[in-house]
């Protein structure tokens, strides 16, 4: 099991956590202090308190099985279509005249 970000997955928590927080802006506040999470050894911090996530689950293989099987319908029709294509190519040099091609 892994760890979502948004559209991906992350195999650790840390990873998952480092992926996330690192893009995080700094804001400063209404009394001019940097507020932004950061990072001591395997933790992150913000304004002293470690920083505690609630990540949803993945799992990186069925992510992947479910990519392969969106993509195959559309693999499948590319495929399709340059095939009609080169059957249409093939026809239009059979029946031109003298072997001359009408592109």
């Amino acid at each position: 099991m892994g760890y979502r970000v948004g559209y991906q997955c992350f195999s650790t928590k840390e990873a998952a956590y480092d992926y996330l927080l690192s893009q995080q802006l700094p804001t400063i506040s209404a009394d001019g202090t940097l507020l932004r999470p950061v990072k001591q050894g395997e933790n992150w911090y913000f304004q002293g308190q470690i920083v505690q996530l609630s990540l949803p689950e993945c799992d990186i293989p069925q992510q992947i099985e479910f990519g392969m099987l969106l993509a195959t319908p559309f693999l499948l029709l590319a495929v399709m279509i340059f095939g009609f294509k080169v059957i249409m190519k093939l026809i239009e040099k059979m029946t031109s005249v003298g072997g001359e091609s009408h592109d």
